[in-house]
């Protein structure tokens, strides 16, 4: 089996790259990256869990995000949560049950779309697992500064100089329903909502480049 790489270029977003069948050895992985912004994902499992961990009806997802340098904070706690949570939704768990799913993830780069390229990179982690799943997953960062303009898929750049407010949105494959969303900053109910409708309509471009990359992928094997 060999590595499959991928390339795509979704308006107002940095260019997508994705490599499958990444890490040796484990059940599923890929690289992505969102410009400057890169994570590697690697799923293993599900693995028989033992007590405590295991539940009896479903299987149960640990999430663990590997900073570039240094020990882990409240950052890599937040973007741990977010997948974790979307992870809960996508995977068909009950399908599973009494055992666990290892979800890992290495931050090679931050450029502003970490928590993206975090997400992306597991979704299709999971797809290259082969586990079952209820839906794809998406993620796009949206930034809000400070008159109001909404800047999609920023950099560390542009978040550091006028951000009023960043949002990540995690839309599901299906009917583009936000799974998950982590915000900060301040912001009205119409500047979530006025963001939710652009990230549905990136997240869509970001399905196709799944759909594209995972092609490529099935052609090699």
């Amino acid at each position: 089996m060999v590595g499959v790489q991928g390339s795509f270029e979704v308006t107002n977003v940095r260019v997508l790259k994705c490599e499958l069948n990444y890490v040796p050895r484990a059940d599923g992985s890929s690289i992505f990256s969102n410009g400057d912004s890169v994570a590697v994902a690697s799923v293993n499992g599900p693995v028989e869990g033992k007590p405590p961990k295991f539940k009896e009806d479903r299987a149960v997802v640990d999430v663990t995000l590997h900073p570039k340098i240094g020990s882990s904070s409240i950052k890599e706690r937040i973007i741990e949560g977010s997948i974790r949570r979307t992870c809960e939704h996508a995977v068909k768990l009950s399908y599973y049950p009494r055992n666990i799913v290892y979800v890992n993830i290495q931050e090679i780069q931050d450029d502003g779309g970490l928590t993206a390229a975090c997400i992306n990179s597991v979704c299709l982690a999971l797809v290259h697992s082969g586990i079952k799943m209820n839906y794809l997953f998406a993620a796009v960062n949206i930034l809000i500064n400070s008159r109001n303009e909404f800047v999609i898929d920023p950099t560390r750049r542009v978040i550091e100089e006028d951000c009023k407010a960043l949002m990540t949105f995690v839309l599901d494959s299906v009917d583009f329903n936000i799974i998950t969303s982590v915000t900060k900053g301040v912001f009205s109910d119409n500047d979530y909502l006025t963001a939710s409708i652009k990230s549905k309509d990136v997240c869509k471009k970001i399905f196709h480049f799944y759909k594209a990359t995972i092609a490529k992928y099935a052609l090699t094997i």
